[in-house]
């Protein structure tokens, strides 16, 4: 047994000796005291980065607080999502369930229970799940949330507060209703994750705001919620779980971000956010001598790597630094992948940092984010119970040894898709219902439904352009020849491609909705080429922050 084993077994055991008679009785829907020190819990959940973003992984942007993190925790380079978009993928780490398996009434309703179910921004979680911060919580831990949510869906009784674009934040009215809509927010978080605190809560985007003026990233309200959180668990003996979000590198422009106020807040005026902003003068001067397309990001993860410095010395500064984990990652990659099974979609960066357990190793094991939850029950002792269901593995095996496996296969679903890959090859169905089917057989639609289902919709256009086999029902692509995937070789590699169809029909196998593999003849066909050929006449002009933000397009990558 290594030292990184025997560190890891004798904390196990620890945990095992001190309260294996207070598991006996140990029920869930009920708070447990613990006679031993638990981890504190900090998983920092990013918004669509790429690896590039980060140096740890071979990026060229100034990431040192990442870096630090990744040099004394365990870098994963084999991370998955189950889901490219923002909402299917906070439901999946928060759940541990398969974005598919949302209960929330307005999914069912637009996915009957007898058709493939659509995984677009549409999978909201409901008081009725056991979420990752309930189980903590009724097992001793204070759990904190902070940054964006976009996993909650308001009924039209809750919506008490109405704003104009043009409405003035220094009106002292306006500036009452942004509190009591964030309440709303912080209430509607508590209720339906089980988190006993809530703050700076970002319900969707920021560029979703109805109020003009409010539509950029407030970086230091968002860090303001979080250390608060930290700062109140400085006395407290029980551990915590801080589930904190920041909303980079998603939109709106970063850069843009530079020259607003961030005092007017989601929650109205507050000046002492100012204390947990960076020197915005520096970035500026930084990003100067950049080119336009690589601002944006270099802007994004100055402010999430400085989030990431501030949280990390409050930990020190409350002296839990010493027994906190801390997991970094994204919740998915970004463009041409997002909204899409391909792997610049799902593959994501990930950090795992446990304090005297890792220590700046590398694993190429597959992971994916599904893994948390059941990872972080077993690191803490928590017992599932035979009621809970959880759709991912414990990776404690991968912490112990990185070169070991918890996992075979990792599968995702986007839109009408479903995937899964060893690692190497990857698999992809592509199955529209059978009444979008026959609408298209009907000349009732005049193109191809986008894997999302909606039409035009801006990151379909650009992965339609970008992948060649987009439209194609059967995908298959070697990774470690084609990581940019765009050589489908199912026609000639069919017996790989069926073992493959047979691990993925035995997973969805275990949901509700069906996904039948069986080809779809009119997918084959000359009537359904010449509907996705008005797709991809689609202009990406069209799509404003495309240039801004990445410049001139181009899959895969010239270098």
């Amino acid at each position: 047994m290594n030292l990184k084993e025997d560190r890891i077994k004798n904390v196990l055991l620890l945990f095992l000796l001190g309260s294996v008679v207070l598991l006996q009785n140990c029920n869930p829907g009920t708070k447990h005291d613990y006679e031993v020190e638990r981890p504190n819990i900090i998983i920092m959940f990013t918004d669509e980065l790429q690896f590039s973003d980060i140096q740890a992984y071979g990026g060229s942007i100034p990431t040192p607080e990442i870096d630090k993190l990744a040099r004394q925790g365990m870098k994963f380079t084999k991370a998955y999502s189950p889901a490219s978009m923002c909402t299917p993928s906070r439901f999946a780490i928060l759940t541990g369930l398969y974005p598919g398996r949302c209960t929330a009434p307005t999914f069912i309703r637009s996915n009957p229970l007898d058709e493939p179910y659509n995984i677009a921004w549409n999978t909201w979680i409901t008081p009725d799940l056991h979420t990752l911060p309930k189980m903590l919580s009724e097992h001793g831990y204070i759990t904190g949330m902070s940054g964006k949510w976009h996993v909650g869906h308001l009924n039209e009784s809750e919506k008490l507060v109405t704003f104009n674009p043009d409405d003035d934040l220094d009106d002292q009215e306006i500036d009452e209703k942004l509190k009591i809509q964030q309440k709303i927010y912080e209430n509607h978080v508590k209720a339906d994750a089980g988190f006993d605190y809530a703050a700076s809560v970002v319900w969707a985007n920021f560029d979703n705001h109805p109020i003009e003026a409010l539509r950029f990233h407030n970086f230091p309200w968002i860090t303001k919620g979080a250390l608060q959180f930290l700062d109140q668990q400085k006395e407290s003996k029980s551990p915590f779980f801080l589930y904190v979000t920041p909303t980079a590198i998603h939109g709106p422009n970063h850069v843009q971000d530079l020259d607003k106020d961030k005092t007017y807040t989601l929650e109205g005026k507050q000046p002492d956010v100012l204390q947990y902003n960076l020197d915005e003068e520096k970035l500026r001067n930084d990003i100067m001598s950049l080119p336009q397309k690589g601002r944006h990001r270099y802007a994004g993860m100055a402010n999430i790597d400085y989030q990431l410095g501030l949280i990390r010395g409050k930990l020190e500064e409350i002296g839990k630094a010493g027994n906190t984990i801390i997991i970094f990652m994204s919740d998915h990659n970004i463009e041409p992948g997002k909204a899409t099974s391909y792997e610049k979609g799902i593959h994501i960066p990930m950090i795992f940092y446990w304090p005297g357990i890792t220590d700046g190793l590398e694993s190429r094991s597959l992971i994916s984010s599904l893994d948390i939850y059941p990872t972080l029950l077993e690191i803490t002792n928590i017992p599932r119970g035979d009621n809970l269901r959880l759709d991912g593995n414990s990776f404690l095996p991968v912490i112990q040894d990185p070169l070991s496996r918890s996992r075979a296969y990792v599968f995702s679903e986007n839109g009408y898709t479903r995937s899964v890959s060893d690692g190497r090859y990857k698999y992809i169905a592509l199955r529209y219902p059978e009444s979008l089917v026959d609408a298209m057989e009907s000349n009732d639609l005049d193109h191809a439904p986008s894997y999302v289902g909606n039409w035009p919709q801006a990151h379909s256009a650009i992965a339609m352009k970008c992948f060649p086999a987009y439209f194609e029902q059967n995908q298959l692509y070697d990774l470690d020849i084609d990581p940019y995937e765009q050589n489908n070789i199912y026609p000639q590699q069919k017996s790989i491609a069926l073992e493959l169809q047979t691990v993925l029909r035995a997973h969805l196998d275990s949901f509700q909705h069906p996904f039948d593999l069986t080809d779809i003849e009119y997918l084959d066909g000359d009537a359904f080429k010449k509907q996705y050929a008005v797709d991809l006449e689609y202009d990406l002009a069209n799509i404003p922050w495309l240039g801004r933000d990445h410049g001139s397009f181009s899959w895969p990558p010239k270098n």
